[in-house]
């Protein structure tokens, strides 16, 4: 896993700040660990050439404020930005379904 190694630093505390997150919790559809997901959307992108470490981290936390965590807490967005800095906070925000949000209005403003 290349994130794992990462020297970029905001990418190794959202590889953290996410595992932390998803921990104890599978993927509905084969069973893996939620974690997974998130590590493979920022390994694609890895892959495709995008190094910038706010995106690759914004990608590692896409699910965090969307998704309950084992407690049934979702990440909020101040968290992310005290953490990490506006730029990666308003990159997941955007990419966040808020509650109650339909998908085609979500899918739309994508």
């Amino acid at each position: 896993m290349q994130l794992e190694f990462s020297s970029k630093p905001k990418v190794r505390i959202a590889l953290a700040m996410a595992t932390a997150h998803h921990r104890n919790i599978t993927r509905k559809f084969d069973g893996k660990p939620y974690i997974d997901h998130p590590i493979e959307v920022a390994e694609i992108l890895l892959g495709n050439g995008v190094t910038d470490q706010h995106v690759l981290a914004a990608a590692l936390l896409h699910d965090c404020c969307e998704d309950e965590d084992e407690n049934g807490q979702r990440m909020s967005i101040s968290e992310v930005d005290s953490k990490l800095g506006v730029r990666v906070a308003r990159m997941v925000g955007y990419l966040t379904r808020e509650k109650g949000m339909s998908k085609a209005r979500y899918l739309d403003r994508l």
